[in-house]
C-alpha cells in the first residue's frame, strides 16, 4: 500500500504552496540541498577551468625562462651557438 505524505502532493510534482510542507533532511529540504549541490557543481566548473588556464600560462613563463641562457638575449641566441 502506497500512501503519500500529502494528498495535495503527487510524485510527478508540487504546488508552490506545498513545498513548505515536504519532508525535510536534517532540517534542510530536498529542494535546498539540490540548489546546495547544484552551487557546488557551477563554483567547480568554473574554477577548475580557470586554474589550469592560469597554471599553463605561468608553466609557459617559467619554461622559457628555464630554457633561455643567463646573460643573452633571444636574439642572439642561435642554434649553432
Amino acid at each position: 500500500m502506497v500512501t503519500a505524505i500529502d494528498p495535495g502532493v503527487s510524485s510527478f510534482g508540487t504546488q508552490p504552496d506545498k513545498l513548505e510542507s515536504m519532508p525535510t533532511m536534517f532540517g534542510i529540504s530536498a529542494l535546498d540541498l539540490a540548489r546546495a549541490q547544484f552551487g557546488f557543481t557551477v563554483a567547480f566548473h568554473i574554477l577548475f577551468p580557470a586554474f589550469s588556464i592560469g597554471l599553463a600560462a605561468y608553466l609557459a613563463v617559467l619554461e622559457g625562462l628555464w630554457l633561455k641562457p643567463a646573460g643573452r638575449s633571444i636574439s642572439t641566441c642561435s642554434a649553432t651557438g
